[in-house]
């Protein structure tokens, strides 16, 4: 079990590096030269060419590319993901931190509404296979996987926030304003939940194990969640996982509409004002969620397949 760890959290870390380097070149091959869009923001009128070159020179930026991210990944190792260029030179790091708990709350409630909606709504299509229960179901996620969220998001303001009224649409205020935000962003996961949750335990249900106990006379109760559901959980476990690395990483586009002040809104700002440090920084912290929460999906399946635990224990 400890080497399998050691071993996860070695190849995560060869990721990590990854990660950080294409971070790094998004901000390096951005189109325009930074330290004069920098100049001009702060001048107000063009800037001349010394000033955009004294710039360049306080921003590191005349420095080599190698030089450049040794320094920056450094920092990154350190914590220190550097200075936002529109933010009133804050540290990224202390952005990051700062809108990091709005956009956990708005990630969690969106994951816990949709497992809650979509993992028994699949094991009901799956116990009533092919009857009306199965096809509303089945249309249900197709549904939710094909409407873009955007449309989710305006549809839901239109009629919630607009016509009847009842919950408000914009900000950060109460617990109503997060309602409306969070259906939006469950609605795609909800329906992959669905559809894998209903398939997976449609294939463990067909397995010979599941008839023996069935010819033993357990119930139908026991038979499908104590040996049926606790099988077909690995590939759930794996989509809640991406999912929720997903909702929490991102949400930009749902934060926008709804003016949410999470991460998302805090990307799209830095993409606008062109402040390649904060766009850095969120790529990087964005890519290490998805590695920890892999990481976390590995262990989960220590817990859910004794198989996955035999081999962790005998590499």
């Amino acid at each position: 079990m400890r080497r399998y760890i050691v071993r996860r959290l070695a190849s995560l870390a060869v990721v990590l590096w990854g990660v950080s380097i294409l971070a790094f070149a998004l901000g390096s091959l951005a189109p325009g030269d930074p330290a004069r869009l920098l100049m001009e923001r702060t001048l107000g009128h063009q800037a001349t060419d010394e000033e955009v070159a004294g710039m360049r020179q306080e921003l590191g930026l005349d420095r080599p590319a190698v030089e450049q991210y040794v320094s920056w990944a450094g920092g990154a190792v350190r914590g220190d993901l550097g200075t936002s260029w529109s933010n009133r030179n804050d540290q990224v790091s202390d952005l990051l931190l700062e809108r990091l708990p709005r956009t956990v709350m708005l990630a969690v409630t969106a994951m816990l509404t949709a497992v809650i909606v979509a993992v028994p709504l699949g094991v009901a299509a799956a116990r009533r296979r092919n009857s009306v229960t199965d096809h509303a179901s089945r249309v249900a996620a197709l549904l939710g996987a094909s409407v873009p969220g955007f449309f989710v998001a305006y549809l839901l303001m239109f009629v919630f926030g607009v016509r009847l009224r009842l919950l408000p649409i914009f900000g950060f205020d109460s617990p109503q304003h997060l309602v409306l935000p969070s259906i939006t962003l469950a609605l795609g996961s909800a329906a992959i939940l669905t559809r894998l949750t209903r398939s997976s335990l449609l294939e463990v249900l067909g397995e010979d194990y599941i008839r023996v106990g069935r010819a033993m006379g357990l119930r139908s109760r026991a038979v499908l969640f104590r040996h049926g559901l606790r099988n077909a959980v690995i590939p759930i476990l794996t989509v809640i996982g991406l999912s929720f690395g997903h909702l929490l990483a991102g949400a930009v586009i749902v934060e926008w509409i709804f003016n949410w002040p999470g991460l998302g809104k805090l990307a799209l700002d830095g993409i606008h004002a062109r402040d390649y440090p904060l766009i850095q920084g969120f790529v990087l912290f964005t890519g290490t969620v998805f590695v920890l929460m892999n990481l976390a999906i590995d262990l989960a399946y220590v817990w859910a397949d004794p198989r996955v635990r035999f081999q962790g224990q005998g590499a």
